[in-house]
């Protein structure tokens, strides 16, 4: 099973996860001034009252994982975390991307690793797919009636699941039985990591990997 550092947006974060021994990396891409950047991005919702806005900032800026200042081009920040031997990058691509340029910024950073696509706008992962040959997971956070039929439709070769949903009963089994790769994020729980893991899923998703491994490596 995989073990991913979620949000690899920023040097002191892949050091970190270089640390703990991963070789898995998720990165945010976005469009920011003609450019795909490494960066998730702040929350799109806006508090209503002033000192809401103030510990938003804060959270932003120093709790969620993007550079505290510019955001690096893709292509060189993906070669970065080559150099740094990680094996496995995961990009988790926001809606509207041009699948062309995100397959071009991969190509032209000289990753020779395992590439994985996730997100939320499924056509673009259809898109990658068939130009590419990506593997693909699809992003949910509903559970929606057909999502064997919506996976299928994207073209994906599995899920990427909110941690509340893989744990709903029978939710995780299903999606293997038809053959179907599940990654669950976000564990940071000692506790839950042990109990994903004995679902059978692929992968977690972590901000505290060491404590991922180190609860797989003790049970």
């Amino acid at each position: 099973m995989l073990v991913v550092g979620h949000r690899a947006n920023s040097l002191r974060v892949a050091l970190f996860y270089r640390w703990s021994g991963v070789k898995a990396v998720e990165v945010d891409v976005t469009g920011e001034k003609g450019l795909l950047v490494a960066r998730h991005g702040p929350p799109s919702i806006r508090r209503a009252s002033i000192l809401g806005r103030i510990f938003s900032a804060i959270d932003y800026r120093l709790f969620y994982r993007d550079p505290l200042g510019r955001a690096e081009r893709l292509s060189s920040w993906i070669s970065k975390l080559g150099e740094m031997g990680f094996e496995v990058l995961v990009l988790d691509v926001k809606p509207d991307l041009d699948p062309l340029e995100l397959i071009g910024e991969v190509e032209s950073s000289g990753w020779g690793g395992r590439v994985v696509v996730t997100g939320w706008d499924h056509r673009l992962l259809a898109r990658i797919k068939e130009l590419a040959g990506y593997e693909t997971l699809a992003t949910f956070t509903i559970l929606p009636v057909n999502l064997v039929g919506l996976v299928r439709e994207a073209r994906a070769d599995g899920v990427s699941i909110r941690l509340d949903l893989a744990l709903r009963p029978g939710v995780v089994e299903s999606l293997k039985k038809e053959g179907l790769k599940v990654a669950v994020w976000t564990v940071n729980d000692v506790a839950q990591a042990r109990r994903v893991a004995s679902l059978g899923v692929d992968a977690i998703v972590s901000d505290r990997p060491d404590l991922v491994f180190r609860a797989l490596n003790s049970s």
